[in-house]
C-alpha cells in the first residue's frame, strides 16, 4: 500500500533518473483518490510544469490508468480540445 515513506522513495528515484538524464522534472504522487502525498519541482522547472504534474497524477489516480492513455483516447476519438474551443 502506498504511504508517505514509499511515496518519497518513488519521488527520490524519479529525481535520480532525471539527474542521470540531465533533466529537471516536476514529480507528483497521489493516493488512489487523487489526493497529493508527495510533490517536488526541481530547480529550473516552471510553475506550469508543476501544476501539470499534479493534474496528470490526479487524473491517473482517478481514472486508474496512466494519464497518457487519456491523450491516446483523445487522439483516437477526435475528442481533443483545441485552442479557441
Amino acid at each position: 500500500m502506498l504511504n508517505h515513506k514509499i511515496a518519497h522513495e518513488l519521488l527520490n528515484k524519479a529525481e535520480q533518473v532525471a539527474i542521470q538524464r540531465d533533466a529537471a522534472i516536476a514529480v507528483c504522487i497521489c493516493d488512489t483518490h487523487g489526493e497529493l502525498i508527495a510533490f517536488s519541482r526541481m530547480d529550473g522547472v516552471s510553475v506550469q510544469a508543476g501544476l501539470l504534474a499534479q493534474n496528470k497524477a490526479y487524473t491517473s489516480a482517478r481514472d486508474r490508468q496512466p494519464s497518457g492513455n487519456l491523450g491516446a483516447w483523445a487522439r483516437e476519438t477526435g475528442n481533443v480540445i483545441t485552442e479557441g474551443s
